[in-house]
């Protein structure tokens, strides 16, 4: 559902939510919006519905994602 509504307003606040990161200096410059969603997608496959692996991966990548 790529081009849905749903999926334009999510796109929309992530990348609302991002560029106020960016210039608040919180996280990478290089960043998109679209990283932020798959990197979240990501963590949730991989997690495979354990919490623990999940806060894990979430340490990690917000790790990743600072400025």
């Amino acid at each position: 559902m790529r081009g849905g509504a749903t999926f334009t307003t999510v796109m929309n606040n992530a990348a609302e939510v991002l560029t106020r990161a960016q210039e608040a200096g919180s996280v990478r410059r290089d960043l998109r919006p679209r990283d932020l969603l798959l990197l979240g997608r990501g963590v949730g496959v991989a997690a495979e519905g354990d919490d623990e692996t999940a806060e894990r991966l979430i340490a990690v990548m917000l790790h990743g994602l600072r400025a």
